[in-house]
C-alpha cells in the first residue's frame, strides 16, 4: 500500500452513501445528536481503514455489544463490501455460527481488512512513512499534524506485531523535523525550554510559518514594485527615444520640406525616413513599370503599323499586276478580232461558216487556266471553222464555239 500526506475527500469516495444514527449526549431524552457512518461498497485499504475508525467511534458512541456490532457491520456494508465481511465472519464464527463475542468481532474485523489488501508488513511501513515524514511546502501545517494524527489511527486495526499507534512522544519527534529551517530555530532558541509537547510546538511552529508566509508577501510585493518601477524607467526610456528619433526624422524632413516647398515640407514631416525611402523605392518602380508597358505598347503598334503598311503595299502590288494583265489580255483579244480573213473560196462557204487568220486568238471569257490549257488551231482548207479543243469536256467545246461565233463578223459573199 502507498500513502499520501494528502487526505482524500471521502465524500467522494463513498459517494455520500451513509447511515444516520442517532447519539445521545445527555441524560434526557431530547439530549441527543445525529451522526453520519459511510457504507463500506468498495475502495482501496486506506478507505476501508476510515471505514473501521468510523465504524469504531460509532460503537463507542452508542456502547454496542457483540450482537449489535455485528448486525451494525452487516447495515454498514454493500455490495463487495458485504460480501467480504460475510467471508471473514463465517470463517471466524464456523459453520454452525459460534456464540459471538467481542474478541471474535474483533477477529472478524482484522480478517475483512486483510481481504481488503492489508499485510502483515503494512502496519510497519505504515509507522515508517509517519516517522519520516516532511511537510509539504503547499500544506499548512496544522492540515500536516491532521494527517500524521489520522494515518496514526489506522494502526491499531491493521495486523502485525507493530500495529500500535506512536504515541504523542514520538510524534512529537516527527513533528519538530518536518520542516529543517524550523527545527533549526527551534534548537537555537529559548523556545524549547517552554515547548514539551505536540499542541506547544504546534503552536510554536504555526508562528513561524505565517511570519514566513508574511516575508514572502511582502518581497513579491518589493519585487513587483521594483518590477514596476523599472517597466516604468525602461517605458519612459523608450519613450524618450522615440521622441529623439521621432525629432530627428521630423528635423531632416523639415530639410527636406524646404528644398520642396511648403506644401511637400507639410506632407512628408509626419512619415519616418524608412517610409519615406520606401515609398519613394514603390513610386521608382512603378514609373519604370509605366514606362516598360508603354514601349511594350509602342513596340505593338509599330509593329501593326508595318504590318499594314506591308498589306497595303502587296495589295497595290497586285491590283497593278491585275490591271496590267487585263489591258494585255484585252489588247491581244482586239487584235485577233481585226486578223480575220476571208474564205479561199466563196461557193464552198456559206453564210455561217466563218474562219480565223490569226492563230494568236484568245477567248476573253475565259478564265486565265482555260486560257493557259487552250491550243490554237492553225489555218487549214477545210470548210469548217476554227475548233478549240479543250482537255476532258466536250460541253465546253460547244460553248467557246458558239461564244466566237457570236463574236465573229461574217464574211460577205
Amino acid at each position: 500500500m502507498k500513502f499520501s500526506l494528502t487526505s482524500p475527500d471521502w465524500s467522494k469516495v463513498f459517494k455520500d452513501n451513509y447511515r444516520k444514527y442517532s447519539v445521545p449526549t445527555g441524560a434526557g431524552a431530547d439530549d441527543t445528536t445525529t451522526v453520519k457512518v459511510p457504507v463500506f461498497e468498495r475502495g482501496s485499504l486506506e478507505a476501508a481503514l476510515y471505514w473501521r475508525k468510523q465504524f469504531q467511534d460509532l460503537i463507542e458512541l452508542k456502547n454496542l455489544d457483540a450482537a449489535a456490532k455485528f448486525t451494525n457491520a452487516n447495515i454498514l456494508t454493500s455490495g463487495a463490501g458485504r460480501e467480504k465481511w460475510q467471508q471473514a465472519r463465517a470463517e471466524v464464527l464456523g459453520n454452525p455460527p459460534a456464540n459471538v463475542t467481542d474478541a471474535r468481532f474483533n477477529r472478524a474485523m482484522l480478517t475483512f481488512i486483510q481481504k481488503c489488501g492489508a499485510t502483515s508488513e503494512t502496519a510497519e511501513d505504515l509507522r515508517d512513512f509517519i516517522m519520516n515524514a516532511k511537510k509539504p511546502s503547499n500544506l499548512r501545517f496544522e492540515d500536516f499534524k491532521q494527517r500524521l494524527e489520522e494515518l496514526d489511527d489506522y494502526l491499531p486495526y491493521l495486523p502485525g506485531p507493530l500495529n500500535q499507534r506512536l504515541g504523542d512522544d514520538q510524534l512529537f519527534v516527527t513533528l519538530k523535523k518536518c520542516v529543517p529551517a524550523w527545527q533549526k530555530k527551534y534548537t537555537d532558541s529559548n523556545a524549547r525550554k517552554n515547548i514539551d509537547n505536540i499542541n506547544d510546538l504546534a503552536d510554536y511552529y504555526g508562528d513561524l510559518e505565517n511570519q514566513e508566509k508574511k516575508e514572502h508577501n511582502r518581497d513579491n510585493r518589493h519585487g513587483n514594485r521594483n518590477s514596476s518601477q523599472g517597466q516604468n524607467r525602461s517605458q519612459q526610456r523608450n519613450r524618450t527615444q522615440r521622441s529623439n528619433e521621432s525629432h530627428h526624422i521630423e528635423r531632416n524632413n523639415g530639410n527636406s520640406d524646404r528644398r520642396q516647398g511648403g506644401g511637400d515640407r507639410r506632407h512628408s514631416r509626419g512619415r519616418s525616413s524608412d517610409n519615406y525611402r520606401q515609398g519613394r523605392g514603390n513610386q521608382d518602380r512603378n514609373r519604370d513599370n509605366n514606362r516598360q508597358n508603354q514601349h511594350r505598347q509602342d513596340n505593338r503598334n509599330q509593329d501593326n503599323s508595318n504590318s499594314q503598311r506591308r498589306y497595303n503595299t502587296r495589295y497595290q502590288e497586285r491590283r497593278r499586276e491585275n490591271e496590267t494583265h487585263q489591258i494585255d489580255t484585252d489588247n491581244e483579244s482586239n487584235d485577233g478580232q481585226d486578223s480575220y480573213v476571208s474564205n479561199k473560196s466563196n461557193d464552198n462557204a456559206s453564210d455561217n461558216e466563218f474562219y480565223f487568220a490569226n492563230k494568236k486568238f484568245h477567248d476573253t471569257n475565259k478564265t486565265n487556266d482555260e486560257k493557259e490549257n487552250d491550243e490554237p488551231v492553225e489555218d487549214t482548207d477545210d470548210e469548217s471553222m476554227i475548233s478549240y479543243a479543250t482537255e476532258d469536256n466536250e460541253d465546253t467545246e460547244l460553248t467557246i464555239e458558239k461564244t466566237y461565233q457570236d463574236d465573229l463578223i461574217p464574211l460577205q459573199g
